[in-house]
């Protein structure tokens, strides 16, 4: 992680003063390979420092901790262009990231120390036989796709237009609601952990309530019930938020259902599907807004259809995650 970290620095450096086309673009896959293994080589470490009961609560809190740090740097990061532009701008993030790669490499250890490092890690072709064959991968890699494809269509695009256009709410409304809608995100997720280790005791149980839950909130979304009351509209966009951070307990099933060894493929192979689905349903909502609305503007009917499109995604993956088995013992785990 710290040097994939000094790889994303060194592509925000490249990015920051590139004069032509190739090399912004070399700096910015530079900046997404050395970004891709943060979130699944936390979840490992947790494997390693904690308990199994901790690992979804653990693993609610750092994405909470993201989602708000993405939240509030967006007022820093926007006076820092204004003030140094955004050459330096990106020139300073770099420089920063490197600084959090060193400490992390300083500090950070793999494990407690005296605990026991041996483990036999299958080659790359059993393990990846291993992880197909089981029923529980795919369905969990197209639940994941699924919910979190529809909820970054949402959330991270259309749902904005929606409450200006149809609702016609006035930016700043709209931006308190989004706001609302990642606090409720921030919420779900740490909690969601908490009951799935500590209360129910279950991933299955947490996971289907949460569809079920994102299902119902974007029902009542496209039904344009609640768009007379702020009040109410800001209640349901909460409720998408926090049902869709279940979909951190997704990570913890896998992980329990594969032995330790193979942890880090297990996270990263449904983590895969999860960037999918995020790409994926941003181009198919967009595509079928823009076929319904004719190219012209977008009405409250073909909103509505996108979202009935994105429930019934979200019923297709609570049908099939009903299906899933919970946790089994490993002479390794």
């Amino acid at each position: 992680m710290a040097v994939l970290n000094m790889v994303g620095s060194i592509g925000a450096w490249i990015f920051a003063w590139a004069e032509r086309l190739e090399g912004a673009a070399l700096g910015r896959v530079l900046l997404g390979v050395g970004m891709a293994a943060n979130l699944m080589g936390s979840m490992k470490l947790f494997t390693t420092w904690f308990s199994p009961r901790e690992f979804a609560t653990l693993s609610g809190l750092m994405l909470a901790s993201g989602t708000l740090g993405n939240i509030v740097a967006a007022t820093p990061l926007a006076l820092l262009v204004q003030g140094l532009g955004w050459r330096w701008s990106f020139t300073i993030t770099g420089g920063f990231t490197a600084f959090i790669a060193i400490l992390f490499y300083a500090l950070v250890r793999e494990g407690p120390y005296g605990a026991s490092r041996k483990e036999t890690v299958p080659s790359i072709s059993k393990t990846a036989r291993m992880l197909i064959a089981r029923k529980e991968y795919w369905i969990i890699s197209l639940s994941t796709f699924l919910r979190y494809g529809i909820f970054v269509a949402i959330q991270g695009l259309w749902v904005g237009p929606y409450l200006m256009e149809v609702v016609r709410l006035s930016a700043i409304q709209t931006g308190n609601l989004l706001l609302v809608l990642n606090v409720g995100l921030i919420t779900g997720s740490p909690l969601s952990g908490w009951v799935s280790d500590r209360v129910l005791s279950s991933r299955k149980k947490v996971v289907t309530a949460g569809l079920a839950g994102m299902a119902l909130s974007l029902l009542v979304l496209a039904s344009g019930w609640a768009n007379r009351n702020t009040f109410l509209l800001a209640g349901v966009l909460f409720s998408f938020g926090f049902f869709s951070g279940t979909g951190i307990v997704m990570y913890a099933h896998i992980k329990e259902l594969m032995p330790k060894a193979m942890t880090g493929v297990a996270l990263t192979g449904v983590n895969l599907f999860t960037m999918l689905g995020g790409g994926f349903f941003l181009h198919l909502l967009g595509w079928i807004l823009e076929r319904l609305s004719g190219g012209n503007h977008i009405g409250p009917e073909a909103y509505r259809v996108a979202f009935l499109l994105g429930v019934a995604g979200l019923v297709i993956a609570f049908s099939l995650y009903i299906m899933t088995k919970e946790k089994e013992s490993f002479p390794d785990s």
